[in-house]
């Protein structure tokens, strides 16, 4: 299912077979079906981390304007984009 980045509600979660390693600030996914390599950076890493807990889009996005003290609608925007590109790479999927 492609993330619509509107809906706010779809649950993003981590796909099967993917291992992360934190590198300093950054963090490394590899997807063990492809051998590709994903990079992110601190932020990218936390959501990551938060991915594990299966929230929701909006969930994820209120973390991070806590956390990192950041516009919701700007973070929501850039946490949208991310998510397309993991899904895109194989690495997160989404559900309702």
């Amino acid at each position: 299912m492609p993330f619509v980045s509107t809906d706010a509600t779809l649950i993003a979660k981590r796909r099967e077979g993917v291992v992360a390693r934190r590198l300093g600030p950054s963090c490394v996914l590899v997807n063990l079906t492809t051998n590709d390599i994903f990079e992110l950076n601190e932020t990218g890493g936390r959501i990551w981390e938060l991915l594990e807990q299966n929230a929701s889009v909006q969930d994820i996005t209120e973390r991070l304007v806590d956390e990192f003290d950041v516009d919701y609608d700007d973070c929501l925007q850039e946490t949208a984009e991310l998510l397309n590109q993991l899904q895109a790479q194989g690495l997160a999927e989404f559900s309702r």
